[in-house]
């Protein structure tokens, strides 16, 4: 079974805290967790769009390639 991206987040988390316990002043780049996490999330999304897509769930003026455009528009902040 496929993980979210949030569980795939919270399992990092865990494992970084438990390779790190005991230790003082270690900095953990928790940014570069984060960017991953926020990728999957993008993935799962887009792949949601297609699937839905293809199942035959869209009105005839939606385009398989919408997915990404979907995303920006509903997702994305800048």
């Amino acid at each position: 079974m496929k993980q979210t991206a949030v569980e795939w987040f919270v399992e990092q988390l865990k494992s970084t805290r438990k390779k790190y316990m005991g230790y003082k002043n270690i900095e953990i780049d928790y940014k570069e967790l984060i960017q991953q996490a926020k990728a999957m999330e993008k993935e799962q999304i887009i792949e949601s769009w297609d699937n839905g897509y293809d199942l035959g769930k869209h009105d005839d003026q939606l385009n398989p390639d919408d997915a990404e455009q979907y995303y920006n528009e509903t997702f994305k902040s800048e």
